[in-house]
């Protein structure tokens, strides 16, 4: 009975499904079924679908669904287990030992309008296939009558640009010829060039020389004309041995048709004396024939003079660098070693070759330092850091020991300003700051042992006192 006095009949489950599943049955084409492999009323006893699934249940299976065929027509059939709960001992007392699965609720579908959809749709496939094979054809169709007329326009305009490309041909042919033209009527701009310069035909005669040629060589202009030029100014070489025509570069490129350019030799002045030359020699053709060379040179007298200067400097200053009393070290932008001197070698104690190449802070900085160190590099060649120019800090060499170095810091710069490296000089002062410990440690023992020899003076004064008292 209800708070409100209406009175309620008790129906247990199994009832209440089936009333459910008469309704179900009546509003749809979906049946339902409970039923048990040990069933109290036997309507519910299983059929042979329903009680292969109900032994299943024993082995774990949750769930079990498939396509079965009652009375020649297809059904979608679905069955989960019944399990034993605590309010259903009331009414089905569990023995010992016996399975908590007490039975099984399923469903069942019938698949013949599903059948039917599935058949449309098929069809529907077949036809849009069948539409899109035809309109592929199509398309194979069109494209081969498209290639087709690219095809032939292609041949056309082949035919088109090798009628362009013979005119072309033709065309530069004149216009070849109106340069070399020009280039004979207009010798005299050649006398405007800072550079020396002469034509030579076949046999290595000149066939023009300019005012530069001729007053670099000493001569006039009309006492170089229709000389051998080679006999005339290249006869030897700078160390005063001959140089025979068939040796001389300007000679062969008028005989294999290939430029040359040199910067080493030198050209003899009228005077008989050399001066160094930078020369390049181009072969002449004219209507594809080759006919001469022509000759450009200048005077390098003075830049290879500053270049031996430069030269000088460079290999006194890499005397220096190597017999440096403090160890130098070149680091490049990101910490590699690109040069050490001996010095440096020494106090690492490594050769030169086991020392290039390798970064500074993961080989040579003790490891409690390396990432502090590196990092302030790292900052300082981005230019988010100045580097200090003096400080101290230990490294470690082959045996493992750390040394102390005062180290000399310069930043290495580009053109452009920005850091590319470090040129470090380094001084071991590790003996050095030992030797100041040690003396300060002496200078603490004498303190301590001058105040105890002023306490025991001071102990035997007391001492006195007591005995004349």
């Amino acid at each position: 009975t209800t708070s409100s006095g209406k009175l309620l009949t008790l129906m247990n489950p199994a009832y209440m499904l089936r009333q459910l599943y008469e309704f179900e049955l009546q509003n749809s084409r979906i049946s339902s079924h409970i039923t048990s492999l040990n069933p109290i009323r036997l309507e519910n006893a299983p059929d042979q679908w329903e009680k292969k699934a109900l032994q299943s249940f024993e082995h774990g299976i949750e769930e079990v669904a498939g396509i079965d065929t009652i009375d020649g027509v297809e059904y979608y059939r679905l069955i989960r287990p019944l399990k034993m709960e605590e309010g259903c001992l009331k009414c089905h007392p569990q023995k010992d030992n016996e399975s908590v699965i007490r039975g099984g609720y399923g469903i069942t579908l019938p698949m013949q309008t599903y059948s039917v959809m599935l058949m449309n749709s098929k069809h529907r496939l077949i036809l849009i296939h069948t539409l899109v094979w035809l309109i592929g054809l199509l398309g194979l169709v069109v494209l081969y009558i498209l290639l087709s007329r690219s095809i032939n326009k292609r041949k056309a305009s082949e035919a088109e640009l090798l009628k362009l490309n013979n005119e072309l041909e033709d065309r530069v042919k004149e216009r070849t010829v109106e340069v070399e033209n020009a280039l004979n009527q207009n010798k005299s701009i050649l006398e405007s060039a800072g550079e020396g310069i002469y034509g030579l035909d076949l046999e290595g005669n000149s066939t023009f020389v300019n005012q530069a040629a001729a007053e670099l060589l000493g001569y006039t202009k009309e006492e170089l004309l229709g000389i051998q030029m080679h006999a005339n100014h290249h006869h030897h070489k700078a160390d005063g041995s001959e140089y025979l025509r068939i040796e001389c570069p300007i000679y062969s490129s008028f005989t294999d048709g290939i430029s040359k350019k040199i910067s080493d030799e030198v050209f003899w002045k009228k005077d008989g004396t050399p001066f160094f030359v930078e020369y390049a020699s181009t072969p002449v053709y004219k209507d594809g024939t080759l006919t001469g060379a022509v000759v450009v040179f200048k005077d390098i007298t003075k830049r290879r003079k500053n270049l031996e200067d430069i030269t000088n400097e460079r290999n006194k200053a890499e005397q220096y660098f190597e017999i440096a009393g403090i160890m130098l070290v070149i680091l490049d932008k990101v910490g590699i070693v690109t040069k050490v001197n001996a010095k440096g070698c020494e106090v690492l104690g490594y050769p030169a070759n086991k020392i290039i190449g390798k970064n500074w802070f993961d080989t040579f900085v003790p490891d409690n330092m390396k990432e502090a160190i590196s990092q302030i590099y790292e900052e300082i060649m981005k230019g988010e850091n100045t580097a200090a120019e003096f400080y101290e800090n230990p490294i470690v060499n082959r045996n493992g020991e750390e040394r102390l170095i005062e180290w000399h810091n310069v930043i290495l710069k580009d053109n452009d300003g920005n850091p590319v490296g470090t040129l470090s000089s380094g001084e071991d002062i590790t003996m050095r700051n030992k030797a100041q410990e040690e003396i300060r440690n002496a200078n603490r023992i004498y303190t301590v042992l001058s105040n105890i020899n002023q306490m025991i003076v001071r102990t035997n004064n007391k001492q006195n006192i007591f005995d004349e008292a």
